[in-house]
């Protein structure tokens, strides 16, 4: 019987985290987990704004507002360095594209085509995927999450989801 990646996949990572600045929630809930390209589709951004916004290094937080879906903040990119990036770059990427650590066509690939099992081999089951990348969109978010809530900032840890 064969086994899909995804299979192999949700078996080492059953649970899968993702971080969101205070506040997020309740747009992450009603629109699902968005890109940055979907977020400025969904706010309607376009033209030079979102060329700057969408393809460069963002060395702040930007927030994008919409009278009828509310804000949505865009994080900073402040720890990418673009020089070093470069030089980790494969099969003609440029800093826009990825992260810095060695990267090429072959790192975001459909989990079906992703070596899960050979990176499993050399990096064992904690270095076998370091991050999982959502192409667009997760509409049904609320569908996948078990748990949501807020920490930092001194205060107790306050739970979201009921």
């Amino acid at each position: 019987m064969n086994v899909s990646n995804s299979e192999i996949l949700i078996e080492m990572y059953p649970r899968l985290y993702h971080m969101a600045h205070e506040g997020a929630w309740a747009s992450i809930e009603r629109f699902g987990l968005l890109s940055t390209s979907a977020l400025l589709d969904l706010f309607e951004i376009t033209d030079a704004r979102r060329h700057e916004l969408e393809s460069c290094r963002r060395g702040k937080s930007e927030e994008i507002k919409r009278r009828t879906h509310g804000t949505a903040l865009l994080r900073d990119q402040i720890l990418l360095n673009e020089k070093k990036l470069a030089k980790a770059l494969l099969d003609d990427l440029k800093p826009p594209q990825p992260m810095a650590f060695s990267r090429g066509l072959n790192t975001f690939l459909p989990i079906d085509e992703y070596p899960i099992a050979e990176r499993r081999r050399k990096y064992g089951i904690n270095g076998a995927v370091a991050e999982i990348t959502v192409d667009y969109s997760v509409p049904d978010v609320r569908e996948y999450v078990t748990e949501v809530y807020e920490i930092g900032g001194g205060e107790p840890r306050r739970d979201l989801l009921s």
